[in-house]
């Protein structure tokens, strides 16, 4: 045992002869050091142990750990963390398996295993130390969340937590706290899905407006554009300055003028946000009916936003005969053009059908197999995840 003792003993001393060699540490406190060292490796290298043992000795290497830590921004040395802090790591990860593997039933102490990792050790390590966890604990859903949580959240691995959560319903098929969690993670990666989606479209309008932007500049110095794309490229802001002068003089008539012939002026993509203000425009001053007047003059002149049907959605809702027909109608309208991509579409008007006091919830089966037929991958994915949490009384 002596001889054991003696060796673990050598292989710190490069570390501590580091400590020492760049200040951190004095003679007087390496040699501390390893006298307590020593008297913490013969009690867990003695034939018979105790688990206190091997708590001490991890406590010791933290408390060291941080002393380091707090030594190194005091005087702002940075260098040489692999001979020093993850050798000490390596070191109670060692000690940390050997207490895990002898009191294997001790949860609280695979719990301390994982808060070290997470503090000290690299995200794969701490993978390793789960699925050891796992192995021994899968009757405890809780470890079985915590983990799932950790690679969702912090390894930012959905793939691996979704695996986790389905070996754990395999384990613990009726537990409803799974589920819910389950269900949580689903969202979460749908919403985090979405948001890359409309970053990545953002970023790509963004680059397409700046080349666009920038043909017209190369293109304006060099005297190649014509008259009539000087005219397209300020088009829309002055028809749009146009109709707010106008309503803003009290013309009702004059507005719409402005805004029927803005319509034949400025097509593709950027009519879709003339089309948005004229609908706005048309329920400020004539209300509902106006509103929709222009919706059904509009209908079928592409391209629109989800937007200018939700807007038609909301004016319809705030009526105080609010009528379900026109409701149904809208959503019918905008799933044409919107449903084989927005799974929020489809949820909406389901809630509309359970939720509204003329709605009919026995459509509802009907509108989430039509969704389950138009909706595309990842849209289907969130349209299934958001609909099993709205079942369960969580969305």
């Amino acid at each position: 045992m002596a001889e054991i003792i003696q060796e673990r003993i050598e292989d710190r001393l490069p570390e501590l002869e580091q400590l020492e060699r760049i200040g951190l540490f004095s003679h007087a406190e390496i040699k501390a050091i390893i006298k307590k060292a020593s008297d913490l490796e013969y009690k867990i290298q003695r034939r018979t142990l105790f688990k206190e043992d091997f708590i001490n000795y991890v406590q010791y290497e933290i408390n060291l750990l941080e002393l380091i830590q707090r030594r190194r921004t005091r005087i702002g040395y940075s260098f040489k963390k692999d001979e020093i802090e993850n050798s000490i790591v390596h070191r109670v990860q060692g000690v940390f398996q050997r207490a895990s593997a002898k009191w294997k039933d001790d949860v609280q102490l695979w719990l301390s295993y994982v808060a070290f990792c997470k503090k000290w050790a690299t995200k794969t390590q701490l993978s390793k130390v789960f699925s050891a966890m796992l192995a021994i604990h899968s009757n405890k859903p809780a470890l079985w969340i915590m983990a799932a949580k950790w690679e969702m959240e912090d390894r930012l691995s959905s793939e691996s937590a979704r695996q986790l959560f389905l070996r754990a319903l395999r384990f613990h098929p009726e537990c409803p706290k799974l589920y819910k969690e389950y269900f949580r993670m689903e969202l979460m990666h749908a919403e985090k899905l979405r948001k890359e989606k409309e970053e990545f479209e953002k970023a790509s309008m963004d680059v397409r407006l700046e080349r666009t932007m920038t043909v017209f500049r190369k293109a304006h110095e060099l005297k190649l554009l014509s008259e009539c794309q000087y005219k397209q490229l300020v088009c829309l802001p002055l028809w749009i300055s146009w109709a707010e002068w106008s309503e803003g003089a009290k013309s009702q008539e004059d507005t719409e003028a402005v805004f029927k012939k803005a319509l034949l002026a400025v097509i593709g993509a950027d009519s879709v946000t003339l089309k948005n203000k004229y609908l706005d425009w048309a329920y400020r001053s004539g209300g509902y009916k106006k509103a929709r007047a222009v919706f059904k003059s509009l209908q079928e002149s592409r391209p629109f936003s989800v937007d200018f049907f939700r807007k038609m959605i909301q004016f319809e809702k705030e009526q105080e005969s609010c009528n379900m027909a026109n409701i149904r109608e809208y959503y019918e309208r905008a799933l044409r053009e919107f449903g084989s991509a927005d799974s929020d579409l489809w949820m909406d008007y389901m809630k509309e059908e359970l939720n509204h006091p003329l709605g009919r919830p026995e459509n509802c089966g009907q509108i989430y197999w039509r969704a389950m037929k138009m909706l595309q991958g990842e849209s289907a994915e969130a349209f299934v995840a958001k609909h099993a949490m709205h079942q369960t009384g969580h969305l």
